[in-house]
């Protein structure tokens, strides 16, 4: 990746159990994973870590979305719900 603003990041993070592997990282923009910015993939892990700890139950939906470059998805979307709740939506501009 570069100079470009990008790390690997984590689909699911080790937080998570997520793999280290390259099958559970994608190109993301730097301020998005490393809690550079307020609303950002990182604090929304942290939430879902404060839930699990309190235990409840997370269930997470992802979609990435690809038009501009085939290898870096230009958002990426989808939804969280905390045991029963109403599904919180969410969605990250990646370029």
């Amino acid at each position: 990746m570069g100079n470009e603003p990008y790390d690997g990041g984590h689909i699911f993070g080790t937080l998570f159990l997520g793999g280290g592997e390259n099958i559970n990282i994608f190109p993301q923009l730097r301020a998005q994973n490393q809690n550079l910015h307020k609303e950002n993939w990182f604090n929304m892990e942290r939430a879902w870590a404060r839930e699990l700890d309190a235990g409840n139950s997370v269930r997470v939906d992802i979609e990435f979305k690809y038009s501009t470059h085939a290898d870096i998805p230009d958002s990426y979307r989808g939804s969280y719900r905390v045991n029963q709740a109403d599904p919180e939506n969410f969605k990250f501009n990646n370029l």
